[in-house]
């Protein structure tokens, strides 16, 4: 039973670290935010999260493209395109590839389309797999369809452009009935090319239903285009005329343009106001590795300054110890004019080994070959020296010389 409740415990832990937002509720309180040309909380909001240590990849991922959407909403391609591509990179970092993937991939299609390049969205409706499909919203569904719909147009083939249409419908009633008019201006399209003006009239008036009963004024504005285009193409100058003046009218009043601006800027705030906040640490850490770098050459100065040290007193003992040496030779082999030797060694107290070194010494032996014979270190054999040299007090009676 406490097995039970430690696993259900950290089961609990983990998810913590796991996905945070709900993406249904984030989209519709993006969508709501946007639908009241409240862009800039809604910038606001997306970019509280990706700001924040708190979310995973899928939460950034979901604020990424909740952006580029909301940039696609004011003909931002550019910074819709950015922000698509942030959010591929941090979805497939997550645990959720598979959705990512189809979601970027529709994505992808949505903007190849916006730039009416047909070519590029064919070729990228062939990597999308119908069997995943099923991982889409309803409303990215129907707006799928609505491409499908339209490659169809482009082909001519009118009737299976509109039934496609019409299949999409039904799913943005349930999810997304504010984007219907998206579907109705679609429409329009194919009924200018079938020269259908009563069915056309019939379109923009289903789309503005919807269009005015949630406020889209973008879709507001391409429906007006779409009317525009339609008597256009039929030469009915004064009515396309009439549209035309509608366009500008909402688009002065949407102003889109300075309001994208307006969300460059807020974005550069929000990345100002960030980098300030982390501004203090990073100077504090940037002063730290300073000083861990100042500290780290003062000590290797001195330590290269003991190493000089110790290498020239190492120098001069060898040079001091190599004149002591060769003197003490001398020494021990110079003698009277009886021919006996002038430095008596049974006169001091030394021992076996000593003696052993001074008789090594006088046959020329250098202090490495002495203990290499007499199984000792070099440094034992300079000890015995020194030793050798105090009993006998060669230093006090031989400076002199030695100098």
């Amino acid at each position: 039973m406490r097995i039970g409740y430690v696993l259900l415990f950290l089961g609990l832990m983990i998810s913590g670290f796991g996905q945070k937002l709900d993406p249904e509720k984030l989209n519709k309180e993006i969508f709501q935010l946007n639908s009241e040309n409240n862009f800039t909380e809604s910038i606001r909001i997306l970019e509280d999260i990706i700001g924040s240590d708190e979310y995973g990849n899928y939460d950034k991922y979901l604020a990424y493209l909740q952006k580029s959407i909301t940039y696609k909403r004011l003909f931002n391609y550019h910074h819709a395109l950015t922000n698509l591509n942030l959010a591929k990179e941090y979805g497939l970092k997550s645990d959720r590839k598979e959705e990512v993937q189809v979601r970027i991939l529709a994505e992808q299609i949505f903007h190849a389309f916006d730039f009416l390049k047909f070519d590029e969205v064919e070729a990228l409706v062939e990597n999308l797999d119908p069997i995943q499909l099923h991982l889409l919203d309803n409303q990215t569904h129907a707006f799928l369809i609505t491409v499908f719909a339209i490659l169809e147009l482009e082909k001519g083939n009118y009737q299976l452009a509109l039934k496609k249409l019409d299949e999409a419908i039904p799913l943005l009633k349930k999810s997304s009935p504010a984007d219907l008019p998206n579907i109705y201006r679609k429409k329009i399209e194919i009924y200018t090319k079938t020269q259908e003006t009563e069915l056309a009239q019939l379109a923009f008036d289903s789309g503005m239903y919807y269009a005015n009963r949630y406020e889209m004024i973008v879709y507001k504005i391409g429906m007006n285009e779409s009317m525009k285009n339609h008597f256009t193409e039929l030469k009915q100058y004064e009515r396309a005329y009439h549209h035309s003046r509608m366009v500008d009218t909402l688009k002065y009043n949407y102003n889109y343009h300075h309001k994208s601006g307006q969300l460059s800027q807020l974005e550069k705030e929000i990345a100002a106001n960030r980098q300030n906040s982390k501004l203090e640490s990073k100077q504090f850490l940037t002063y730290t590795l300073y000083s861990i770098i100042a500290i780290i050459l003062i000590i290797t100065l001195i330590v290269f300054r003991l190493f000089y040290i110790n290498k020239k007193k190492k120098a001069e003992f060898q040079l001091e110890n190599e004149q002591m040496r060769n003197l003490l030779e001398s020494l021990s082999n110079e003698r009277n004019e009886k021919g006996e030797m002038k430095l008596d060694l049974s006169k001091y107290e030394l021992t076996e080994r000593q003696l052993e070194i001074i008789n090594l010494v006088k046959q020329g032996k250098t202090n490495r070959e002495i203990g290499a014979q007499l199984f000792i270190s070099e440094n034992t054999v300079k000890y015995h020296l020194r030793t050798i040299y105090s009993i006998l007090g060669i230093e006090n009676r031989y400076d002199l010389k030695m100098d």
